[in-house]
């Protein structure tokens, strides 16, 4: 049906390059797709896009490693930040939401509810000096 299928290598105009598995002439399975800005993805595709578990590195530092849905990050996961911050919890549409911890570089930590990436809803700050809000 000269449709990509198996094993096989993607060179996109953009510059992204994919490694990795194919089905029906699109990513699908394991796969690393190492993008022309400098972030790389390794994970589980479907349809030609990231779903199911993966990680991905962006040049500024910042890693996330944990579930994908449609090309986002969606679900449980850990976002490890370059400023040494980490949360983490629940993901909706590549942002924090539901529930989640952020462990502060300053040693504070937030645990509680997130909505777009944001602190929203019931939750407790605990500061290094002992201070809960």
């Amino acid at each position: 049906d000269g449709k990509q299928h198996g094993q096989g290598t993607l060179r996109c105009a953009d510059g992204d390059v994919y490694e990795g598995e194919f089905r029906d002439g699109a990513q699908s399975g394991r796969g690393t797709m190492r993008h022309s800005g400098g972030s790389v993805f390794e994970g589980e595709y479907r349809a030609g896009q990231p779903n199911g578990r993966g990680t991905k590195r962006w040049p500024d530092g910042d890693v996330y490693d944990g579930e994908w849905r449609d090309g986002r990050q969606n679900g449980t996961g850990t976002l490890r930040c370059a400023d040494g911050d980490v949360y983490e919890g629940e993901f909706r549409d590549g942002a924090q939401s539901g529930r989640g911890t952020m462990r502060h570089s300053g040693g504070s930590v937030f645990e509680g509810e997130y909505r777009a990436g944001q602190p929203n809803g019931r939750g407790t700050k605990r500061w290094p000096d002992g201070d809960v809000y």
